[in-house]
């Protein structure tokens, strides 16, 4: 009797295998489309990575996307400024016009065989950060931890719409290697998670990008406090420094670099929720954004 029962399930598992079937799907032409990178600092001159789109059945990871025989034009005001030429030694297009905070810049680009994109950026201002203190072993965190507490003093602009994102980088100067920090706590309401959603101060932050806007604070002087753990900071020498960098962004950075991370988390995550990386690009993909930053050193 018990050997008939483990026919029926071998044979009942046999059947259900046998239900599989390959569907073939016939995936639609896919026109290759210019895609630019181009992340620039104010006072510097921009540069550009000038790459082209693929299909999925072209894509490999070791192919070589990059593309040496685009024409770059920046333009500032509507002023052609610089004619950018690619860089054989770094494999970018690097200009010679340095950027200039309150312009606002255009980039078009185009190649043989593909559509001509476009993309600007306002350069915003500086926003200087007028004080950086640290209180040592300020207060315990959940996990009963010491922490230290970093207070950033700044003035928003009086315009509306400023768009920031905050990193603290530990670096080991001598060596040039950067030095993990762990988690970063707020209490502070304006600092957005990347997957927009509600944060507290038990909220495990980046140390290298934390995102914020001013409207809660247009205009005025801010004050934002921030928890890392002591035994961390406690690792500071002559040799390993914080540099804390305030970056004044424009919106379509601000929402690019947030979608970008979003996404690169959750690769390979079959659960999650589909997500597309934000573009400021006209006719391509990619980024083309200025930004401004101020850097201090904690002391």
């Amino acid at each position: 009797m018990k050997s008939s029962k483990y026919i029926f399930i071998f044979l009942a598992a046999l059947s259900l295998s046998s239900c599989e079937k390959e569907i073939e799907v016939k995936v639609p032409p896919y026109t290759s489309k210019l895609v630019v990178n181009s992340i620039n600092q104010v006072g510097e001159p921009a540069s550009f990575q000038v790459s082209r789109s693929v299909g999925m059945t072209e894509y490999n990871y070791n192919k070589n996307l990059n593309l040496t025989n685009a024409k770059v034009l920046l333009y500032g005001d509507g002023v052609l400024v610089d004619s950018v030429a690619y860089d054989q030694v770094s494999g970018t297009y690097k200009g010679n016009h340095a950027i200039v905070a309150g312009v606002t810049y255009k980039t078009v680009v185009a190649a043989p065989g593909y559509n001509e994109i476009s993309a600007m950026s306002v350069a915003p201002s500086m926003v200087e950060m007028k004080n950086v203190t640290r209180i040592k072993q300020a207060r315990l965190n959940g996990d009963g931890e010491m922490q230290d507490e970093i207070r950033i003093t700044f003035d928003d602009p009086a315009a509306a719409g400023d768009y920031y994102i905050l990193s603290f980088n530990m670096v080991n100067t001598a060596t040039d290697t950067p030095v993990s920090l762990g988690c970063i706590n707020t209490t502070e309401a304006a600092i957005e998670s990347i997957y927009d959603e509600n944060i507290d101060n038990t909220t495990c932050l980046s140390e290298g990008d934390i995102f914020f806007r001013d409207e809660l604070f247009n205009g005025k002087t801010r004050e934002m406090r921030f928890f890392i753990l002591s035994s961390y900071l406690e690792k500071m020498s002559p040799d390993i420094n914080m540099f804390i960098v305030l970056q004044h962004v424009p919106e379509s950075y601000f929402r690019h670099r947030k979608t970008y991370l979003y996404a690169s988390e959750n690769s390979g995550n079959p659960f999650a929720e589909p997500s597309r990386v934000y573009t400021n690009v006209q006719g391509g993909y990619g980024v083309f954004g200025v930004l401004n930053a101020d850097v201090k050193v904690l002391q």
